[in-house]
């Protein structure tokens, strides 16, 4: 049950998400890209740039780390993450 009546300008922004996901346009298609060999043999570092979502609940470099270590108990890697916090999508205020 709503407690708020929902305000005309949400369920436009709502058709235009839903817009987005749904249609498969050539404009979101991803094209071949021209490197396909980094010269990289096994990397042994990476760096995970984003936002604060990035970074909550422990962190996704955090997780990417365990999850390489759980199929390789040897392997070396390290990462760290460059995050911003910030604003976000919030719709209460519009």
């Amino acid at each position: 049950m709503l407690t708020q009546p929902v305000r005309p300008f949400h369920g436009v922004v709502l058709a235009a998400m839903l817009a987005l996901i749904a249609d498969p346009s050539p404009v979101a298609a991803q094209t071949k890209p021209n490197i396909l060999q980094t010269g990289i043999e096994q990397p042994t570092s990476a760096i995970f740039i984003g936002n604060s979502f990035f970074y909550y609940n422990n962190s996704l470099h955090n997780h990417f780390t365990l999850l390489l270590r759980a199929a390789d108990a040897n392997a070396k890697f390290r990462a760290t993450s460059a995050t911003i916090s910030g604003s976000g999508a919030d719709l209460a205020r519009c």
